[in-house]
Order: C-alpha cells, then sequence, then structure tokens
C-alpha cells in the first residue's frame, strides 16, 4: 500500500465588507487554526479607532502568516498611514507576499475537498471535509440530503462484511490500516455500499491528509473512496458508542461555498 502524506491548503470563503467590497478570507490553515483570529481581525480593521485596528491585526497575524513578517509590516505601515498612496503601496507589497507564500504550501485545494454534514447524533452535527481517491473511485452523481453513515465490521473493512444488511445502499465508515485503500473501497463496492470513508488509524491526526493511490491490482472500485481525518474519525466512532447508535444520518456532499455560516459548522477540535 503506498501513501503520500500532504498538509491541508487553505480553505477559503468570501466575506462581504464596505458594501461592495469582496475579499477573500483563509479560514483555515495548516499552521494553525484562524477563523476566530479573522472574525476579530475584520472586526477591529474596519472599527473606528487605530488601537482596536491595531489589536485585531496583531492577533490575526500571528495565527496567519507568521512567515511573512516583513510584508505584513510593510503592509501595516500602510494600514496606519496618512496617504492613499502609501496604504495602495504597502497593501500590494503585502498581498504579494501573502500569496508567495500561500503558494509555496503544498497541500490540497478547495476544490479537492468533499464535505458532509453530520445530521445525528447532534452532538457532532458538524460540517467535516474528506479527500477523494487520487486515482481510483468514482464521484458523487447525486446529492444525498439523509443517508446512513455506517461503521464497518470489521472496522477495517479488509474481510467479507459482517454487517451487510445494514451496507447496502448507504455510506461506510472504515479504519486505515491492514490491507490497501482498494480493498477496502472493494469490500464495501462488493456489500452494496454506495460510497466508503476511510479515516486515518492515527487519531490524533486533525490536520494531515493522505493520497489514496491504488494497489496495481486490476480490479478497481467504482464507489466514491474518501480520506477522512483520524480525529473526525475518532470523535464520530466515539459518539455512537456513547449514544449505543448504529450509525449516523449524513448530509452527502455539502456545497460550502453556499454557506455563509460554515466557519461555524467545522469540528472545534480541527479549529483550535
Amino acid at each position: 500500500m503506498r501513501e503520500r502524506r500532504r498538509n491541508p491548503e487553505m480553505l477559503f470563503s468570501r466575506a462581504k465588507l464596505r458594501g461592495t467590497m469582496w475579499i477573500t478570507v483563509p479560514l483555515r490553515s495548516s499552521a494553525g487554526r484562524i477563523a476566530a483570529a479573522w472574525t476579530r481581525c475584520l472586526g477591529g480593521v474596519f472599527g473606528r479607532t487605530a488601537a482596536a485596528q491595531a489589536a485585531a491585526w496583531t492577533l490575526c497575524l500571528c495565527g496567519v502568516f507568521g512567515r511573512t513578517a516583513a510584508a505584513w509590516t510593510l503592509c501595516l505601515g500602510g494600514v496606519f498611514g496618512r496617504t492613499a498612496a502609501a496604504q495602495a503601496a504597502a497593501w500590494t507589497l503585502c498581498l504579494c507576499g501573502v500569496f508567495s507564500h500561500l503558494s509555496g504550501v503544498s497541500g490540497l485545494g478547495v476544490n479537492e475537498l468533499l464535505y458532509f454534514r453530520i445530521i445525528s447524533p447532534k452532538d457532532i452535527g458538524y460540517i467535516f471535509s474528506a479527500a477523494p481517491a487520487k486515482d481510483f473511485g468514482g464521484d458523487f452523481t447525486s446529492s444525498y440530503e439523509e443517508i446512513l453513515l455506517v461503521p464497518a465490521e470489521p472496522a477495517d473493512g479488509c474481510s467479507e462484511l459482517r454487517n451487510k444488511d445494514d451496507i447496502e445502499g448507504q455510506v461506510i465508515l472504515l479504519e486505515r490500516g491492514g490491507c490497501s485503500f482498494v480493498c477496502k473501497a472493494r469490500q464495501v463496492e462488493e456489500a452494496g455500499g454506495k460510497a466508503v470513508l476511510i479515516a486515518d488509524n492515527a487519531v490524533d491526526n486533525d490536520s494531515q491528509y493522505l493520497d489514496m493511490i491504488a494497489d496495481g491490482s486490476t480490479a478497481k472500485p467504482s464507489i466514491p473512496a474518501l480520506f477522512l481525518l483520524g480525529r473526525d474519525g475518532l470523535m464520530i466512532r466515539r459518539s455512537l458508542q456513547r449514544q449505543a447508535m448504529p450509525w449516523a444520518v449524513i448530509s452527502i456532499p455539502v456545497n460550502v461555498s453556499s454557506l455563509a455560516s460554515f466557519p461555524l459548522k467545522q469540528p472545534p477540535w480541527t479549529l483550535w
């Protein structure tokens, strides 16, 4: 089984500021969890006092672009400068530094992640992200407003699944390890599953996605196969076990670009 680790690139959303002006705001980075920092930042930047702006920018910049201090220093000099020309020049230098830094971060682009929402149990009613397999599996051709997320038995899915009656027509949750990703997805497909989520067996992993790559076998599964962060998989299984529930109810895929509240609906353990 071949695997390659890669860091998640920032997820993006748009925030409407000052009426008609739109800016792109990073919501989560591989270096830190910064949604709250951005909230404080934007509130302060467009506040009424220079002190509020300075405090907000300090909070924001420490968590976001710690590696582009020089560019941000120039930026702040312009933001709090007295002339429009100085501000424009500083912002240009700032943005060049910021996006040069971002372009050097290897990871998942926003269009490379797929999202799903847990409807039940409600204590984990968040929007989760998962990474589609690199060179096997299919795409979602339909959107499921309510479909079951069923933990497989055995959990690694490396042998014949014992709970086939529950699996047919549903999305299946497996754990990484024991056999190849392709083997796991094939077991689910043969049992009639619609798709498979394979959670990392490193349960403290809350940011590192894996490239799920074919194992060289000729019979590749055609159902969607997605990699789920280990911490997410653990929290889902733990919630189900605590409430003695055999499965979760999810909506998949979810179009987060249409959800203004998306930053607030992510699992809290991935934000901080």
